[in-house]
């Protein structure tokens, strides 16, 4: 393959830089397609916009809780165990999804907001340690090239992912939009399993949680750079969480149906910026 001796694809020439990438195209793909399912399901049901506002809760809080000790623990435990046990809850709570969408609206709502909580947990372990394991896929002259390729085929992913899961929703249903769901999420997982071993560097193991935890907010403290963009990005998390309301909006002022809310969910994503 002649295009793997140009230097803008340096970073696909490493075998499990490849399978890491594709296997985190399709976790994004899948965890899009099923926040804009969710949504809309939860919203079909109870017709409440505060219905809304708590998925975006639930799965928040335990995602920014755990976030800290997935970083600490992605220290000290292989990175690709991680991701496979993460992508493995993931799939679980798919597979959770179409059972409650077989049995139709009997399902009681908290039940619902049970399965996204654990989809926050799962996502506050995956992060830290996918960013982690990519930085050992490549050599170092070539990570800049694997960042860059990272994040263009993230943004894809997290652009098409919600206007495929809205077009499945609204064309097939519930259940199979959650079962192509899975099935990403399982294929994922299997190419996870490809990636080769990667040792972690050195630890202090002796090293409390919280100390470590210290250290590192110490570092970006005095970092002022890194402190001024983790700001930026905070603020545009936090204070875009209304676009939980979509499917509200999609229903009620565009009457789009959930095929037109996967074309607007991307907004949902990107911090409203589109």
């Amino acid at each position: 393959m002649d295009f793997l001796k140009k230097e803008a694809f340096a970073s696909f020439r490493y075998r499990d830089f490849n399978f890491f990438i594709f296997a985190k195209v399709l976790v994004t793909a899948a965890v899009q397609m099923q926040a804009v399912a969710i949504g809309w399901q939860i919203y079909d049901i109870t017709g409440d916009p505060l219905a809304l506002g708590l998925t975006g809760l639930a799965e928040a809080i335990p995602a920014i809780s755990v976030a800290l000790y997935g970083g600490y623990i992605a220290d000290r435990v292989k990175r690709k165990f991680i991701l496979q046990c993460a992508t493995l809850v993931l799939a679980l709570a798919s597979a959770t999804l179409i059972v409650f969408s077989h049995l139709g609206n009997d399902i009681p709502i908290a039940a619902f907001y049970v399965v996204i909580f654990t989809i926050g947990v799962a996502r506050g372990f995956y992060g830290p340690a996918q960013f982690a394991l990519m930085s050992q896929l490549t050599d170092r002259k070539h990570y800049t090239n694997a960042a860059a390729w990272n994040s263009t085929l993230w943004q894809l992913a997290a652009v098409t992912g919600p206007a495929i899961g809205g077009l499945i929703v609204g064309f097939a249903g519930y259940e199979v939009t959650y079962i192509t769901i899975a099935s990403l999420l399982v294929t994922a997982l299997l190419l996870f399993t490809q990636i080769g071993t990667h040792d972690i560097a050195a630890v202090d193991r002796e090293e409390g949680m919280w100390e470590s935890i210290t250290k590192g907010w110490r570092f970006v403290y005095n970092q002022k750079m890194i402190l001024g963009a983790l700001l930026l990005d905070m603020l545009a998390v936090l204070f875009g969480g209304a676009t939980a309301l979509l499917p509200m909006f999609a229903d009620k002022i565009l009457a789009v149906g959930p095929q037109g809310l996967g074309f607007y969910a991307p907004r949902r994503v990107l911090g409203l910026f589109l």
